[in-house]
């Protein structure tokens, strides 16, 4: 997952990603919220809660 506002809409795609079946991958680097620490609470909240939280980097060298 990419996007802006990682604490509202970012977030709450994931939720609804993984309500619906689907493994959650977010791309720290790939995302923005208003401050750091609202990023950083998000970050925190779907890796332990329901997704994997990863820089853009290393999930494109899973792919390969």
């Amino acid at each position: 997952m990419t996007g802006l506002l990682t604490d509202v809409g970012v977030e709450s795609t994931a939720r609804a990603a993984y309500d619906l079946g689907y493994r959650v991958v977010l791309l720290r680097d790939c995302t923005a919220a208003g401050s750091k620490e609202s990023k950083r609470a998000s970050e925190r909240t779907i890796e332990s809660s329901f997704g994997r939280v990863m820089a853009r980097e290393d999930f494109l060298d899973g792919l390969e």
